[in-house]
């Protein structure tokens, strides 16, 4: 015991031979070395024979934590760990066997016992042209081609009360004229388009104002004294204005502090007099321009120490550790009042995993940052997306990865819709390199045989070609007393998306099909196999119950009952069946 603050380095090591690894694995990325600040942050490391997996799990332990892979071993820990007089606090860490050897397997497994698992329901993307040309209205078009639930609008560039200013926050408190402006052309998205979600950028950590000290208890102040900016390009402020003391300065909530209190008041200005439905936050938990405050106000379990003395050199804040409560606080505050939070590159907590309705999204490029995360996606790369092609290669480099695609750039006119408007909606119960699968839908690029347990739907499958472009393909789907699954063999850079559609067929022995045709009225089968079977489809009620249903070239009429249609066939090698509804 002491009555002092004690300071604590902890490391969690694993002994291997490094001439047993076939593969190592730091925050997700094949490397070695040493790796702080991961938004996922885990180790990982295979023999010929098995892996494992071992992660940080409490808040605290993933936000200090330290990962490391060098001759000594590989290892987790914290070197900033410190705890007051007469306090305690548990580390908590798991270790995950893999018999598969399979970095996906152990992230799968991590993802389910922890319950970090949730949905999108649609997709999403930006629909604004850019900071300073953001009063679009999207044509009918524009979101039908992408697949769009959700649309974002971009930082507020050149603001409508003063267009030497530039808004990244939530300093829209600030300036009315902005609030009007962004009001009106809500008004306008929802007069044409009343189911769509409209979400704006906001960089809650940084806010444009000549008088940081109005926010005085809640500055992010680096090692030097000074209170942090975020570095400005011209373009969001004007040299007359930065030299009059216009800066983004970069402040952080947490209870109790000013900051806090506007932040929880803009949420009302936001929803409620704009109109709009929540954020899309951009640097939501990863600490612009440092993760560390030395402004005084300390978090209870950090410090910098005395690498050799093992000592507390100084007691500081964590800007995520203090953030946290009053950033789940806001998020609920949007989502009480029926609006969507996206929070873009954020620092996986279990804390902020629990809150299942948030979004997450990492910033413009693929990687492992949100394989910790209940889901993930990846904003596309705006420099890059110019051709129908380059939307295509962005949304496989994110697949890669086990990432859907956010739209970010590519204002042009779609000729048709490509993989990126077929990914949702998806609850994301399994990631891997190519692929991501939920009980929605699955989304790959892998060659290989596919299906859901226990679930006898037969399959709708949307094929693409190396371009991104439709693709007619020849994919099997196979109906046994195993179940329902479809084999699927691509060429390079081809992909498909799988959808159970509420049509299944009963048969006394296996039947390869393929279905050529499907709405939620009217079916085309093409089928191969032998004997009795019974097709059943869910065509739901309507005016009229009666259907034309083709088959062995026979057509005849039938009559659903309570919204499904079951007809009995006798299958005698191929055969086609037509069901189409009586107009």
């Amino acid at each position: 015991t002491t009555n002092a603050d004690l300071g604590l380095m902890v490391y969690n090591d694993l002994k291997i031979n490094p001439g047993e690894v076939r593969e190592s694995r730091l925050g997700g990325f094949e490397r070695g070395g040493r790796l702080e600040n991961v938004f996922s942050p885990s180790v990982f490391l295979a023999d010929d024979n098995t892996g494992v997996g071992f992660l940080p799990i409490d808040d605290v332990f993933v936000i200090q934590s330290v990962l490391s892979s060098d001759l000594q071993g590989w290892g987790i820990g914290t070197e900033k760990l410190a705890l007051a007089p007469g306090t305690s606090h548990t580390l908590e860490w798991a270790i995950y066997p893999t018999g598969s050897g399979d970095y996906y397997d152990f992230i799968n497994t991590f993802r389910t016992v922890e319950g970090r698992i949730a949905t999108i329901d649609g997709g999403l993307g930006f629909f604004t042209d850019g900071p300073k040309d953001r009063d679009q209205i999207p044509e009918r078009e524009f979101i039908e081609e992408r697949g769009l639930r959700y649309g974002l609008v971009h930082g507020l560039a050149g603001i409508a009360d003063d267009p030497s200013l530039s808004i990244q926050g939530v300093e829209f408190i600030d300036f009315p004229k902005e609030r009007q402006r962004l009001k009106d052309q809500v008004a306008k998205i929802r007069q044409a388009h009343p189911d769509f979600k409209i979400l704006v950028h906001i960089a809650h950590s940084l806010y444009c104002t000549n008088d940081p000290d109005r926010y005085s208890d809640s500055q992010v102040v680096g090692t030097n004294g000074e209170q942090a900016i975020w570095g400005v390009p011209d373009a969001y402020i004007s040299n007359e204005r930065q030299e009059a003391g216009w800066k983004f300065w970069i402040f952080y909530p947490t209870p109790g502090n000013k900051f806090h209190d506007v932040m929880m008041r803009s949420v009302d200005v936001l929803i409620d007099e704009m109109g709009l439905d929540g954020g899309f936050m951009d640097g939501f938990f990863a600490g612009y321009s440092g993760r560390w405050t030395y402004d005084g106000r300390w978090d209870g379990h950090s410090a910098d120490i005395n690498p050799a003395t093992k000592t507390i050199s100084q007691k500081l804040g964590s800007v995520l550790l203090l953030s946290q409560p009053s950033m789940i606080q806001y998020c609920r505050k949007i989502h009480d009042k029926g609006g969507t939070v996206v929070a873009n590159n954020t620092v996986v907590t279990r804390s902020i995993s629990n809150e299942k309705y948030i979004i997450h999204d990492s910033e413009s490029g693929a990687g492992p940052q949100l394989h910790l995360a209940p889901t993930a996606t990846a904003l596309a790369n705006p420099t890059g997306v110019r051709t129908m092609k380059d939307v295509y290669r962005n949304v496989l480099e994110n697949l890669r990865w086990g990432e859907l695609f956010i739209y970010y750039g590519g204002q042009f006119d779609y000729p048709y819709r490509s993989l990126a408007s077929r990914q949702f909606p998806m609850t994301f119960e399994e990631i891997r390199g190519g692929m991501v699968k939920g009980p929605e839908r699955i989304v790959t690029m892998n060659s290989g045989v596919y299906g859901w347990n226990d679930d006898r739907r037969l399959h709708w499958i949307y094929a693409f070609d190396a371009r991104g472009a439709p693709l007619e393909h020849n994919f099997v789907t196979t109906v046994d007393g195993a179940g329902v699954r479809s084999e699927l063999i691509f060429e390079a850079d081809q992909s498909a998306v799988i959808e159970p559609i509420p049509v299944e067929l009963l048969s006394s022995s296996p039947v390869n099909l393929r279905v050529s045709h499907y709405t939620d009225r009217s079916l085309e089968l093409d089928l191969h196999g032998q004997g009795k079977a019974q097709l059943t489809m869910l065509v739901g009620d309507s005016l009229s119950n009666a259907y034309h249903v083709s088959s062995s070239g026979e057509t005849t009429t039938r009559e659903a009952s309570e919204g499904v249609l079951a007809i009995s066939l006798q299958l005698a090698g191929k055969s086609q069946v037509s069901i189409k509804p009586v107009e």
